[in-house]
């Protein structure tokens, strides 16, 4: 650590070498990786898994492992405690997924709080009532056993979320997801032939993936030729995969599991449309994924998405959980190339205005403002 560095410790469910790991370790591994090598110290607590050492250094970040997915909370808050009490740390950065730490009553030193979104009434659409309701209860306690700490949202509606559950305006900055460059020159048209329209991410409840495929059954029925595309992995990938079969759209509905970073890129690149219909997104960080490869988005008009999209510039909105509006929505882009073409190149000119570099640097400002005079 250079002189003048900050001594950072953070909790979060996952870490970026997690084979599970999401969009919010992706989110932590841009950001952190970035002040590591500008001379801040990380030291990371997250879940352990099978394969994964205690405790490891990665890309600068210190990471140590405890408990797993579903019994973290626990062992991470008594290893945190136990950190800070050995180490001169300058502040405790909460990286708020799913079961929040309530830092704010435990740690003797300033407590930011990195918030994608806040589940509210999502969380039964993502998990059955057990789960559900005990994270709907654990977020709104938030902002009662939160009365110290800074937050940090990733959205404009995430900042808003927080202080319509009492959270003062004030003490939430908002710094947005950035996106990664472009794998390919922007002249490079890679679209397939026949549209090909791509959904990349965890296989999960609240993220709808079924309405894609209720949209492909009433474009199939017009005679249309299309492919989709369903990439990822998670506990709704086999049940989705008899959807299609009990739809009769199998042959036009692709399910690849896992693609590696390496290649997303090309699959967004030869997309005609990202399409995301979860109920609530902190950002959506493939918009930005895809509208690097200039391809648009397709998106529910649902907290998050519609921060990443600009309607009839950058892709389409769709009322969230409608079908046919979907459908249409696909079938407008699937009768004009050249629609496809405009909202792709004007998704890769807004998606240049983020970066990861320029993110960093928010940050670096917002964590050194909350640390007191004299603090390590």
């Amino acid at each position: 650590m250079t002189q003048g560095g900050l001594r950072l410790l953070v909790a979060n469910w996952m870490d970026p070498w997690n084979p599970k790991a999401g969009g919010a370790e992706k989110h932590f591994y841009e950001l952190f990786t970035r002040l590591a090598r500008r001379g801040h110290s990380v030291t990371l607590i997250a879940s352990g898994f099978e394969g994964g050492e205690p405790v490891v250094e990665r890309d600068g970040i210190t990471v140590h492992r405890v408990g797993t997915r579903h019994t973290f909370a626990i062992p991470a808050v008594l290893l945190a405690r136990r950190l800070l009490a050995e180490w001169p740390f300058s502040l405790f950065i909460e990286d708020l997924n799913k079961v929040p730490l309530y830092a704010d009553l435990w740690s003797p030193i300033p407590t930011f709080v990195l918030v994608h979104h806040i589940w509210g009434r999502a969380a039964f659409s993502a998990a059955g009532f057990p789960v559900a309701a005990l994270t709907w209860l654990s977020e709104a306690l938030i902002p009662r056993l939160y009365r110290k700490a800074r937050f940090i949202a990733v959205s404009e509606s995430t900042r808003t979320d927080l202080v319509i559950r009492g959270i003062p305006r004030h003490r939430v900055a908002v710094i947005p997801n950035a996106a990664p460059p472009p794998a390919a020159p922007a002249t490079e048209s890679g679209k397939d032939p026949v549209p090909l329209f791509v959904y990349l991410g965890r296989l999960q409840r609240y993220k709808r993936v079924d309405l894609l495929m209720q949209a492909a059954v009433e474009l199939a029925r017009e005679g249309r030729e299309f492919k989709m595309v369903i990439a990822g992995s998670g506990p709704e990938e086999e049940a989705l995969q008899r959807l299609a079969s009990e739809l009769g759209v199998a042959t036009r509905v692709e399910f690849p599991g896992f693609v590696p970073e390496e290649d997303k890129p090309g699959l967004f690149r030869r997309a005609w449309a990202n399409v995301l219909m979860s109920e609530k997104e902190g950002w959506g960080l493939t918009v930005l994924e895809a509208a690097v490869e200039s391809t648009c988005s397709v998106v529910a008009a649902a907290p998050g998405l519609w921060d990443a999209v600009v309607p009839g510039e950058t892709g389409l909105w769709v009322p969230y959980g409608e079908t046919r509006s979907l459908a249409e929505a696909l079938r407008r882009l699937m009768d004009a190339p050249a629609e496809v073409e405009r909202l792709g190149r004007n998704a890769l000119a807004r998606a240049r205005a983020w970066d990861w570099d320029q993110a960093a640097d928010r940050l670096e400002r917002a964590l050194r403002e909350a640390i007191p005079p004299g603090a390590p």
